[in-house]
């Protein structure tokens, strides 16, 4: 007996022995700072919580980019522009000045350029306050802000010549309506404009469900080649991403992939590739999370409460999109470019789809006056029969000859 007990607690101690190192190698806490896109995040947000449109916060937020990117090597400059800030009952009412900030290196006006950006304002202030309170932007958009900045210093380490220039862009004033990018593209020649091999944006990247690229509302060659490069850990968008009727300002439509800084690119036939996370639900519903409230625009938006509710998943988010970018620009430009080349060709007309949305709207209406203007020549018909009889009961007739029976008031 003492045996068979000696024996059966030899046996838990090996089990136990074997299973525990397991267990507490599961259960160790992970080192968020091993990883380039999570140390950008963390000094950027811990650096600059606030960035309004138009505040100190943003401004202060686009010097600390512009010095991060000059310690990489880079070139940059920046431009200055007015956004609306300030609110009464929701309607801006002031303007302030914002800013873009554009990091440049070995540029060769010869050849095509690729652009890499993110708006690097957040909502944390929004409308005097009453939009949105202690939020620092983590989301949205420091996520994006982490990525790109992790792109420009694996590049600035990067010795091979690209056949095409890499431009960064930090675009300011984006919660106010895409103010910086809008700027950004009305100060490019049409020249410049045909040179853009490419505008890629990384917004919202974080901790959404899934992670997304989309190029257009339908198939392209620039989603499909990212979605490939990243091994099926970043999707293309369904095509049910659109709200008819409802216009976004870009199309006669209202599509949660339009609501970034790279429409107005493609406003202006460039083609795009903008990264996001979130989750397609059901057909056209998005949120960024199921089952969970969004934190983008909430207080919620914050590294901390990342942490908290999805762990190491932002930061995976983050990481896969910033591999993805360079990996399919830098590490394979000459695949990318055989790739994007074309990708113009699948740029949908926005002239065609507003006019075909004005034509809907025209059609209906027109059937609408033919169905009134219908009944309404019926009752002359039979007013012209009739007189001013008053009519109980009547059948509709096409003839005045017509065996119809009326009913009259005594």
């Amino acid at each position: 007996m003492k045996k068979l007990v000696l024996c059966f607690i030899l046996a838990l101690t090996f089990v136990f022995g074997a299973v525990c190192p397991q267990t507490a190698t599961a259960t160790q806490s992970v080192n968020y700072n091993d990883y380039a896109t999570y140390n950008w995040l963390e000094k950027f947000v811990t650096a600059n919580p606030t960035r309004t449109t138009g505040t100190h916060g943003e401004a202060t937020a686009a010097v600390w980019i512009e010095q991060q990117l000059q310690q990489m090597g880079y070139t940059t400059e920046t431009q200055t522009f007015e956004a609306p800030v300030g609110s009464v009952a929701g309607v801006m009412n002031s303007v302030a000045n914002s800013k873009n900030v554009i990091a440049k290196n070995n540029y060769d006006n010869g050849k095509q350029t690729v652009i890499i950006g993110a708006h690097y304002d957040n909502a944390s202030d929004l409308f005097n306050g009453g939009f949105v309170s202690g939020g620092e932007g983590a989301m949205d958009n420091g996520s994006g802000v982490a990525v790109v900045l992790s792109v420009a210093e694996k590049l600035s380490k990067q010795r091979a010549v690209l056949p095409f220039n890499v431009e960064f862009v930090f675009f300011g004033a984006e919660e106010m309506g895409m103010i910086g990018s809008n700027y950004y593209v009305s100060k490019l020649s049409q020249q410049q404009r045909d040179n853009i091999l490419l505008m890629i944006n990384a917004d919202v990247v974080a901790s959404g469900d899934n992670l997304y690229v989309w190029g257009e509302d339908k198939k392209t060659p620039q989603a499909n080649y990212f979605a490939q490069i990243s091994g099926g850990k970043i999707n293309k968008t369904p095509a049910n991403t659109k709200v008819m009727g409802v216009h976004s300002g870009y199309r006669p439509y209202y599509s949660v992939c339009q609501m970034s800084d790279h429409m107005e690119f493609l406003h202006v036939g460039i083609p795009v590739a903008a990264f996001f996370s979130g989750n397609f639900s059901s057909g056209f519903a998005f949120v960024e999370n199921k089952g969970k409230d969004d934190i983008s625009h909430t207080k919620n938006d914050t590294i901390n409460y990342m942490k908290n509710n999805f762990g190491i998943n932002f930061v995976n988010n983050m990481e896969t999109v910033s591999n993805a970018i360079y990996n399919g620009v830098v590490q394979n430009a000459d695949s990318f470019v055989a790739e994007v080349k074309d990708a113009r060709k699948y740029i949908i007309n926005d002239f065609w789809l507003d006019m075909g949305n004005a034509l809907l709207i025209l059609f209906v209406l027109m059937a609408g006056v033919g169905i009134f203007a219908y009944n309404y020549y019926k009752k002359l018909q039979k007013r012209a029969i009739l007189g001013n009889a008053d009519v109980k009961t009547s059948t509709v007739f096409e003839k005045p000859d017509d065996e119809d029976i009326f009913t009259f008031r005594s």
